[in-house]
């Protein structure tokens, strides 16, 4: 009799389907959420660097620097 017990314990009651369903509907949510939060860092980004730009306006140099870097930003990313 206890060997007919753990045979029976051994065997797990999952649903394949419904598993397989329920770790795709994870793997999309997060996928979503990381896009979502991606668009605000990045346009976060763009933000922060128009305001050092209307700020650098009347200083040639920095403003360079500045425009420099944000290219340099944008083709890393791409």
């Amino acid at each position: 009799m206890s060997d007919k017990r753990r045979k029976r314990r051994r065997f797990a009651f999952v649903n394949r389907r419904m598993h397989y369903q329920y770790v795709g509907l994870m793997v999309v949510t997060v996928f979503i959420i990381s896009v979502v939060m991606s668009a605000f860092i990045f346009m976060g980004s763009f933000d922060t660097i128009n305001v050092l730009r209307q700020l650098a306006v009347g200083n040639d140099p920095l403003f360079e620097s500045l425009r420099a870097h944000q290219i340099s930003n944008i083709l890393r990313v791409l």
